[in-house]
Order: structure tokens, then sequence, then C-alpha cells
């Protein structure tokens, strides 16, 4: 479908069109934009200046949608562009990237430099350069040559066109990472600005952005003219918008402040509002499901959903399923976790699980802050861990105050639950779920994890004469967490590790999941390659002694697939009772692993 963008009374329309400006596919998946800023240094001041980019989004039928900023620094030789401190909004795709400012500056937030590139003559090719941004994705960036550019702003001649390459991204899965990788193609017009960008992501969607306006405040020559009050507004799509996003970018000398103004809840997920536990009600005959409130008097700061299947049989003798969220991103924006937890409450592989188990099924909505990025809440690191003071302190302890809270809601309203929990989380969610035994034994009954990046935590504080500190190992447990080990209590949880033959979401690659010293112990000590991390993680398990049943599904990527939750249940089941019960897991078709390779 071929569809271009005009202004008809002020509001964006989309029509088709055989001279497009903008094309898009029938189905686009999740975006990531990314924008190449460039400023040629001749006419950058001497010393370096701070401005920043303020930004706000709104649907095409003006409903608020998401409100950031972002820091840009220039100085004679470069630009540099800060991470984004402060965004906020809904997003739609794989990760919750709200806007087209954070696909500026995700991919390639640091140095841009322009001597790298050389002059922009008509015709003349640059030499190319690289980076490193966000998801640990590996950019390289070549200049094409000048092109006229044609956008319902305007017609720009001589716009500088780049090429970006991003590879290597490292997601929580491999939908999140092939739509990072990709081509990008961003077109800059010398006095203008941004006028047009394409995103080729790697799983053969597009997405694109077109300027609409621009208001500057000065003339200048520069490819992103910075001077405080200039203006563009642009609209961007893909395929999870059902509407174009309308963005304006505004030059300020300082980041505009404000909370998010309210904005629509996406379409699958249904408001649910909060009520306290006390005043909950079951009925039985129908799948139910409740957003329990934060109760600070409990111990617990955070709402959590409690879902219950339909026709649970109240008299049957079960463990409450426990699964925490995982978001996929870091954001400041709490109703992004909240809508993350509630689409994995009302309708995923957990609740598949908790229907076939005839069990109730507890999601808490745990925050991953952005402006404390270090601390991987949804996986339960050691900078989670350390957190001191605030709501976000000890949410493991949270966690237990929630499960019973929950037990008891049952119980008062005749549901029979065990004081032990089942605990299942895939990715970081699955890390999470990994580490919080060895926090807590005498709380989980059995516990499955699936795609814990090839390295489950070892429950030893040394291994081959080497320490290994949490969450590696537990050598630091007592320091991090105040929490002596109970092996006896450890050795009677019943565990089901499973990672995908051809899973390479490698987590040692960045810092928000392992700190440098970390990653580096398991690279060098344990395995810098997956497989082997995994054969070895194996191999100790079973020196141990642990009641573990590690499972290597072949033919399958970082992905949760039906046979594997089905493998869950029946695991689940098997080791209701005391003991150690082992499964026999779905085999599927070997299928080789193969790199994939970027075109250069």
């Amino acid at each position: 479908m071929d569809l271009s963008l005009s202004c008809t009374q002020g509001r964006l329309s989309l029509r088709r069109n055989p001279a497009d400006y903008w094309e898009t596919p029938m189905r686009c998946t999740r975006l990531w934009l990314a924008v190449v800023v460039l400023i040629p240094w001749a006419t950058m001041a001497a010393h370096a200046t701070e401005v920043y980019i303020n930004a706000t989004a709104v649907t095409e039928s003006g409903s608020p949608l998401a409100k950031g900023n972002c820091r840009v620094v220039t100085t004679k030789e470069e630009l540099r562009g800060a991470r984004l401190p402060s965004t906020a909004g809904s997003s739609y795709e794989p990760v919750a990237m709200y806007m087209l400012l954070s696909y500026v500056t995700a991919p390639t937030p640091w140095l841009l430099s322009v001597q790298a590139l050389g002059p922009a003559e008509a015709g003349g090719f640059a030499q190319s350069f690289g980076e490193q941004g966000d998801w640990s994705v590996t950019t390289n960036t070549t200049l094409e040559g000048p092109e006229t550019v044609a956008v319902p702003g305007g017609t720009f001649t001589g716009v500088l066109k780049y090429k970006s390459v991003l590879t290597g991204a490292k997601g929580d899965s491999e939908a999140a990472a092939a739509f990072v990788n990709g081509t990008r193609y961003t077109w800059l017009a010398r006095g203008v600005g941004l006028v047009r960008m394409r995103y080729e992501h790697s799983n053969g969607q597009i997405t694109e952005a077109v300027l609409l306006s621009h208001r500057l405040s000065g003339q200048s020559d520069g490819c992103l003219p910075l001077q405080v009050g200039n203006r563009w507004t642009y609209a961007w799509k893909n395929g999870y918008r059902a509407e174009a996003v309308i963005e304006t970018w505004t030059v300020g000398a300082r980041p505009e402040r404000g909370g998010l103004p309210p904005r629509p809840r996406p379409r699958d997920v249904p408001e649910i509002k909060a009520v306290d536990a006390n005043s909950v009600t079951l009925d039985l005959s129908h799948e139910m499901i409740f957003r329990i409130a934060p109760n600070p008097g409990k111990g617990f700061h955070f709402p959590y959903y409690l879902y219950l299947p339909k026709s649970m049989d109240p008299a049957a003798d079960r463990h409450l399923l426990v699964e925490t969220n995982n978001t996929g991103t870091a954001s400041d924006d709490f109703q992004v976790h909240d809508e993350a937890a509630a689409r994995l409450a009302l309708r995923s592989h957990a609740t598949r699980m908790a229907a076939a188990l005839g069990t109730p099924l507890l999601v808490p909505v745990f925050p991953r802050p952005r402006d404390r990025w270090q601390a991987y809440t949804h996986s339960l690191d050691e900078d989670t861990l350390r957190i001191a003071s605030g709501p976000l302190q000890r949410i493991d302890l949270q966690l237990i105050q929630m499960i019973r809270e929950a037990q008891a809601l049952l119980r008062r309203n005749h549901v029979s639950v065990r004081d032990k929990v089942f605990m299942h989380g895939y990715s970081a969610s699955g890390v999470f779920a990994n580490r919080f035994p060895v926090l807590h034994p005498e709380v989980v009954r059995a516990v499955a994890t699936g795609g814990v990046n090839a390295i489950p935590i070892f429950p030893v504080a040394q291994w081959r004469d080497t320490t290994l500190p949490f969450p590696v190992g537990i050598a630091d447990l007592k320091k991090v967490a105040g929490i002596d080990f109970d092996e006896r209590a450890y050795k009677q949880v019943s565990q089901y590790i499973y990672m995908g033959c051809l899973d390479r979401n490698d987590t040692t690659l960045s810092r928000d999941a392992f700190c440098e010293q970390h990653a580096q112990l398991v690279r060098e000590r344990i395995g810098a390659e997956m497989p082997k991390r995994w054969q070895i993680s194996q191999f100790l398990y079973r020196e141990l002694g642990l009641p573990a049943q590690c499972v290597t599904y072949k033919g399958s990527g970082h992905e949760i697939k039906s046979e594997m939750i089905d493998d869950v249940v029946q695991f689940f089941r098997a080791n209701s009772g005391t003991g150690f019960v082992p499964i026999q897991p779905h085999e599927y078709p070997f299928v080789e692993f193969q790199e994939i390779k970027t075109a250069r």
C-alpha cells in the first residue's frame, strides 16, 4: 500500500498516492527509529554549548501520547546527544519507544563525529564511522550523498542522505532485537534539519517519518540548527499504530518539566481499577481478574494483579502461581509497566499455565525506572537488592507480602491454597524467578525458568578457585541482601530450567543486566559463548546434586513455544508434592545455528 501525507485544515490525513512521500507496508512490526544528527564543524561555537530538544507527541486525532526531552551538547569538533533523561508515554511496539525523539537518541546516543564523515560535497561520499548505542547495538553510518527530497513540509535540494546499519542488538527477546537491527536512512537538509527517515527493520518491516512543518529563529547552514526557539513538527507511523503520531520538537535553553497529560490506554489492555484486598469477593463460575492496590502498611508499595481461571475447583489442592512482570525496557512512566503486567495477567503464557493448573496467578507491577537504569529490577540484580530506601527497597520482600495477602484473600473466599508457591519466568523475569529461591527458598515449592542467558545462578561461593559474587554466585549474599544461604531449604525447591538451542540473547553484553566486573567473570571463567556457558551451567548443577532438570529445546531461540508451556505445566503437576520428579520434555526437530551476516 502506498501512502502519502497531506495537511487539510490543520489535520494530517493519509491517502493513497502513487507519488508517495511515505511508503508503509501492510503490516509493520515494532518500531525502532534513530536519526543521525550532524552539524558541520565550521558552524559550531568555539566553546561547548548546551540546549535541550523538548518534544511532545499526540495521535492524529489529538490524543496525548508522550512527552520528553534530550540534552544536546555541541563543541567545535562534535555534537553529543545524551540518553533521554525524561520520557514517558504510550508504546505499542515490542519495546517502549514512545516518540521519534527516542529513536533519534537510543541507537546513536553519544558521539556523532562530523570530522569522521568529512565534507558533504555534491555527489561526494564520505568515510563511514561506527558507534555503540542502547541495547548494545552497533551502528555503522555512511554519508551516501545529496538528494532532492519532497515531503509535506516542502521540497528540499542538496539533502544529505545517511545510511546507518544497525547490528548486534541485545533485547529481551528475539523480536525486540530484530526490531532494533536493520538499516536506517535519514535525510538532513542544511538550514532545516531532519526532513525524512526510513527504517528497514531486520524482520522485513518498515517505519517512516516525514517533516510536516518547521519554524526557525534564525539562519543556519547546519544539518540540525539548534537556536533556541527552533521548532519542527513530524508525522511517523508503523503497523502497530492505528493513527499517525504527530510529534513536535522545540529547542529550549532548559528541559521542559511537568507530568505527561492523560493518554489513551492500549486497546488490548482494559483499565482495571485497584481495589483493597479485603473488599474482594470471588465468583468462581467465571474468569476473574483483580488489580489489588498497594498496601505499604502490609509491606508492599506497588499493585499486583490476581487472575482466577474459570470454573476453578475451590477445594482442589493447589499452589499459587507467581510470575513477575517484565516490561522489556526501562521507563519512568509507571503506566507502561502496569500495562505490561496487565497483559501478562490477562492473556499470556502465564494465564494459560494457570488455567491448565486450575490455580490463581499473581503478577506484581514492579517498575524499572530509566533514571536508575543500573537497577534491573525485573531480573532482581544486586543493584536492586542494594536499594536502601524508597518504594523500590527490597522488592523481593514486597513480593512475599503480596503472596501472603493473596493467599489470605483466597482462603477468606474458601479457596484452598498451599503456603509455598509455583514460580515461572522467562528472560528477565526468568532470571528473577531463578534468583528468588536462593534468597527465599522457604516460599517456593517449584520454579520453572526459561531464557536465563545460559547461566542460572550458581548457589556456591566459589567454583574452581574463583569467587562468585551475587548474582553469578552467592559469595557476598549476606552483604548484598542480609541473608544467609539456606542450602537445605534450597535443595527442596524443584527446578525446571530451559533454554532454546538457538538462543543468543546474551545479556552479559548489557551493563544493566551485569556490571562490567561480573560480565567479565562470566565470559572469562564460565564461557564467552552461550552454548559453552549453558553446558558448564548444567555440569555444575549436576555436580552440586541440585533437584534441577535442565532442558535444551532444539530448533528454538529466545522464545516460549506452546509445547514449552505444556512441559512447564507437566513439571509443576509432577512436583506439587514432596521430592523432585523430572518429566519427559517435548522434542523439536534439530535446526543448525547460523550467524546472521550483514551485507557491507
